[in-house]
């Protein structure tokens, strides 16, 4: 059965957060972390954790939507999708902090202070006249204001050629651990399932965390278009000009 437990930090500073949960089942284990942002993390995966992740691990730095899948000495896939996030702030109007930053692993493509990653927020302006139309929302966007910010999330799973020994991380924001967990409970079902047709079942096995990534895609998705619609009021069809 697979066993989950956390990186800690014996002899690894830089995991003394629970940043890395790991999930072993004999021949096949699965890394997963929710950033690409930290520099000691990314070289310990690209170096000693997991090296077939260092294209993934590139992609999700530059958020690059990108599929792969190669055959060679190993049979290494990945993938990276670009998606939208709707989070609440800890801040209110009129006190906003400036939250751009400049990218992470270096300079943006655009000469620009401003970096393209910035959070969407509800411009000024609107926030006012908002409170003209819908006293409600703006009374809660006034305290929590919503934002809108862009993410990447990637998958890599590599085997031998044959497909019974495998590795997978899990580059993510959006995987919950419940999901980790339920991951841990199918994964072994499938990879028993295919045990003498490993080279199928490492597909349905990609597919499957696949699955997940996109689902907890469609729900950040679904809030950040029910914040917008509920600011724009597309029922009500409020004269915002006026």
């Amino acid at each position: 059965m697979f066993v989950a437990e956390r990186l800690s930090d014996s002899g690894l500073d830089l995991l003394s957060d629970p940043k890395v949960l790991f999930l072993h089942w004999v021949q096949h284990r699965i890394l997963a972390v929710k950033s690409s942002r930290d520099k000691s993390l990314v070289v310990h995966f690209i170096y000693v954790f997991h090296p077939e992740s260092a294209d993934a691990f590139s992609d999700n730095i530059f958020k690059i939507s990108q599929f792969s899948c190669t055959n060679r000495d190993m049979w290494v896939t990945n993938i990276t999708l670009k998606s939208w996030s709707f989070a609440r702030t800890q801040w209110s109007f009129p006190e906003r902090p400036c939250q751009a930053k400049q990218a992470f692993y270096g300079p943006t493509l655009v000469k620009t202070d401003v970096s393209a990653d910035e959070l969407i927020e509800l411009p000024l302006y609107l926030h006012k006249a908002l409170g003209e139309f819908q006293q409600a929302i703006h009374d809660r966007e006034d305290k929590f204001p919503g934002q809108i910010r862009f993410s990447s999330s990637s998958i890599v799973l590599s085997t031998n050629n044959f497909g019974d020994f495998s590795k997978c991380s899990i580059i993510s924001e959006l995987i919950s651990e419940a999901t980790l967990k339920q991951l841990e409970k199918e994964l072994p079902i499938l990879w028993q399932r295919f045990i003498h047709q490993p080279q199928t079942g490492r597909y349905l096995v990609f597919l499957l965390i696949l699955g997940y990534l996109c689902h907890a895609i469609a729900l950040e998705l679904q809030e950040a278009v029910d914040f917008l619609t509920t600011i724009i009021n597309i029922e009500g069809g409020q004269d915002w000009v006026s």
